[in-house]
């Protein structure tokens, strides 16, 4: 299997035998039998290929030590490489991206793909960012306790009168477990739960139970928190943003609503 934290479009780093300084390239191929890795050689490119060698792309990585990247220059032959590759590539709604923001690389959800990609990069803000200069990547490791538990899809639905729901799977250990259905109609309704894949409705029951155990720990309530971990799991997660941080403002949020609602009957 290829290494999950290097993909296909990513920029690396990689030692070369007798090159003291770390080499910049450009994963153009990468699957369990070939790997193509562009680099800058004197004023254009070249290529690094596992089938010259006879190596599976797995013992490749490892013997060049491939990381991904961490700011190393770029040659302009090879950065002039990647914005060719990257335009031709199509990124669509839902890609975890990588990228770098005002010099340090952050991940995110894209909310929109095309040419003007949107990209979330806070509770609060997201960014518009030139596709070239992003590339797919894995979304980071999901926090305790939740790090057995993670989103395995997102797929919008024609809801109830024509508007749009959402069919969210969540895994657990590597195995769809459990279904969350959002009809559309009613945006204030909880979500439809029911198992997934091999999942069971115990595992549904302790998908549940984990979530509202957690905001109990932290002396938090929402009414129906395992959709809140659905949303922050899928899109503020990829961003590095904490479930609890994802409460405090959704709680304040709804308690903002309940004082409003309070101050309108009151009037």
């Amino acid at each position: 299997m290829p290494r999950p934290d290097i993909t296909r479009h990513q920029i690396i780093t990689f030692k070369a035998p007798g090159i003291p300084e770390p080499i910049t390239g450009f994963v153009d191929t990468i699957s369990r039998t070939e790997l193509v890795i562009t680099f800058a050689q004197g004023q254009g490119v070249s290529e690094l290929r596992n089938t010259r060698g006879g190596m599976l792309p797995v013992d490749l990585l490892a013997r060049i030590d491939a990381r991904p990247h961490t700011g190393t220059p770029i040659p302009p032959a090879l950065q002039a490489h990647i914005d060719s590759r990257r335009a031709s590539v199509a990124f669509k709604k839902g890609d975890v991206v990588l990228f770098n923001y005002k010099g340090q690389l952050r991940t995110g959800r894209l909310l929109a793909g095309g040419r003007r990609p949107e990209v979330v990069l806070s509770l609060t803000e997201t960014i518009r960012i030139d596709p070239t200069r992003i590339t797919r990547c894995t979304p980071p490791a999901i926090e305790p306790p939740f790090f057995d538990w993670y989103m395995v899809s997102l797929k919008g639905i024609r809801g109830e009168v024509g508007k749009e729901g959402f069919i969210a799977v969540v895994g657990y250990k590597g195995l769809k477990t459990v279904e969350a259905t959002c009809s559309g109609g009613n945006p204030d309704a909880p979500y439809d739960y029911c198992p997934a894949g091999k999942g069971t409705w115990n595992d549904v029951k302790r998908f549940q139970r984990m979530v509202r155990n957690y905001l109990t720990d932290h002396g938090l309530y929402l009414p129906c928190p395992e959709d809140a971990w659905i949303d922050w799991a899928w899109t503020y997660q990829p961003s590095g943003v904490s479930f609890l941080d994802y409460l405090h403002r959704k709680t304040n949020v709804s308690l903002a609503r309940m004082e409003d609602v309070c101050r309108w009957a009151s009037a």
